[in-house]
């Protein structure tokens, strides 16, 4: 039996002489701001499109129009009888002004994300592939782990493995309504994390995803998770990960679970509960030799809920996360739980491109302990130039720590900061003015 090996290359060439179709939103994108959200082809589809008969070549999808644009900006895709090739591309570059730090150079251009995606389908429209890649790799350095400038871009890919962000293949059964996807993927924790980073809201992710000491998002993991559409505007969701953050593999025997819900009730809505069960390295707290494992004892429930509104110019985002840790009773240290929560309103004023918006959050990674807490306030106006496609986004941000510790870690990316303690503790206040300039397609 003949058996067919496809790649990129092949579907370029198979695809010469075609007819590009255009305004096509890369797989992953979510609604623009003050449009109904458009049918989802993810993990978060309740169908894929039917696969054409054989023989039949698939047709292009009809061109989409963007709000503000008269015509639709062309994207690349190649279509053949045997699959497709779409290209998607972001490319996120800024400016950012630390105005309170006390240490170095805090002002300065950055590149935040660069990336490119190749996606599309292979023989039948429910057996679709992505491939993610970022060229930032390499200025990962040049950022502080957890300042505002930081939150940019928290999934850059690692000196281990540079470039690659996501692959994966996901293969529709209509049959039951489930998708599965099997992989490198941002798993379906809340609404926010697994966002397109040019579809948040703002420049930033909530405190609780990422940006905070002790913040919980994991994004990117190597596992496998399946998608359930029981009804049309429900959805149930379940995977097994190695776990940790942004990770690719690990070398324990506990893997992480995640579990979780999604509901569509009406157009423009939609709200994800679920939560992550991150067990630790041994159930036991030991080794296979017999010994004691010193770290890694701890076993993690992270719940989530997250709802967003966009329709009618309104982009209404209230979210809340929480994290409970209990330690192996062979760690001396005691449980403790964090808590977050977030609520944004945006509002198009001027036609589809200028948009106001605000967003109020929190962030306590140690519920009891003092000191360490965070509270943020973003505002600012965003254009968005060809609909969602080109973006200017200006963000102020203030944020007010619970000591010096706080500011330390998650403003100046200093852990401990013994050194500018006292400045930092009669100067709990910052601000940070974020300008971003990008594109998306």
């Amino acid at each position: 039996m003949n058996s067919l090996h496809l790649s990129p290359l092949i579907l370029l060439a198979l695809g010469l002489g075609a007819a590009p179709a255009s305004a096509q939103e890369p797989i992953d994108a979510e609604p623009p701001p003050n449009e109904e959200p458009a049918a989802d082809t993810t993990a978060d589809a309740d169908e894929q499109p039917p696969p054409a008969e054989e023989g039949e070549e698939p047709q292009p999808a009809e061109p989409e129009q963007e709000p503000g644009s008269p015509e639709a900006p062309e994207i690349p895709i190649v279509e053949s009888s045997y699959g497709s090739l779409r290209v998607g591309l972001i490319i996120q570059a800024g400016f950012e002004f630390l105005p309170d730090a006390r240490e170095g150079d805090r002002n300065s251009f950055d590149l935040h994300r660069a990336r490119l995606a190749l996606e599309g389908h292979l023989i039948s429209e429910n057996l679709r592939y992505r491939f993610l890649g970022d060229a930032t790799e390499g200025l990962a350095h040049k950022r502080r782990p957890g300042a505002p400038g930081g939150e940019m871009a928290p999934e850059r890919p690692t000196a281990d493995v540079p470039f690659l962000l996501d692959a994966a293949i996901s293969w529709h059964v209509p049959v039951i309504g489930a998708t599965i996807t099997v992989g490198r993927f941002v798993p379906a924790w809340g609404l926010t994390m697994g966002a397109r980073p040019t579809r948040l809201g703002a420049i930033a992710y909530p405190l609780y995803v990422y940006g905070a000491e002790g913040s919980i998002g994991r994004f990117r993991n190597v596992g496998l998770e399946t998608q359930i559409r029981v009804i049309e505007f429900l959805a149930f969701e379940v995977g097994v990960v190695n776990g940790g953050r942004n990770s690719w593999g690990d070398t324990n025997d506990a893997k992480d679970f995640i579990a979780g819900i999604l509901v569509e009730p009406a157009p423009g809505l939609r709200i994800r509960a679920a939560s992550f069960f991150a067990f630790p390295q041994s159930i036991d707290g030991t080794r296979r030799d017999g010994t004691e494992i010193e770290d890694g004892t701890e076993t993690h429930i992270q719940p989530i809920i997250e709802a967003r509104y966009q329709d009618f110019g309104f982009d209404v985002i209230l979210g809340g996360a929480a994290s409970f840790v209990e330690r192996h009773e062979s760690d001396i240290r005691d449980d403790y739980y964090s808590m977050g929560g977030m609520a944004h309103f945006g509002y198009t004023l001027i036609g589809d491109w200028f948009q106001l918006f605000a967003r109020a959050e929190f962030w306590d990674p140690e519920m009891g302990h003092s000191g360490d807490d965070q509270v943020r306030v973003t505002a600012g106006p965003q254009l968005f130039l060809e609909g969602i496609h080109s973006q200017i986004r200006v963000n102020y941000i203030y944020d007010r720590f619970g000591g010096a510790a706080a500011m330390c870690r998650s403003y100046l990316g200093v852990p401990g900061c013994t050194g500018t303690a006292e400045v930092t503790e009669a100067k709990r206040n910052a601000s940070t003015v974020l300008l971003q300039v990008g594109v998306d397609i």
